[in-house]
């Protein structure tokens, strides 16, 4: 049986839900990502510059086959608005065969 690649999740705070949304959109168009949460709502905290900083954020939870990890990077590295975005990527290989028919599909 053909092994297939993983399932990825990747994460990436916005600043705002605008922005949140018009990433999301990119990463659909360019059929990246399947489908693109986003999480409105979240605060964080973290060092900037030698300080501790906080503020309200968007989460953006992309989902996506690991194969298009590199596009989803490149796409996020070169439009989010952040200096230094967070863009962690995860392999989920646990996926129920509906869902990763339907997100193999739609990518």
């Amino acid at each position: 049986m053909e092994e297939k690649p993983p399932i990825s999740l990747t994460y990436c705070p916005c600043p705002d839900e605008t922005c949140a949304k018009a990433l999301g959109q990119l990463l659909l168009e360019q059929h990246v990502a399947a489908c693109v949460q986003i999480i409105p709502g979240i605060q964080s905290m973290y060092w900037w510059q030698g300080v501790i900083e906080t503020s309200s954020e968007c989460g953006l939870l992309i989902k996506s086959s690991s194969e298009k990890n590199q596009a989803i990077m490149n796409l996020l590295e070169q439009q989010h608005p952040y200096d230094c975005p967070c863009i962690l990527q995860h392999a989920v290989s646990d996926v129920n065969p509906a869902y990763r028919e339907w997100l193999e599909k739609n990518i």
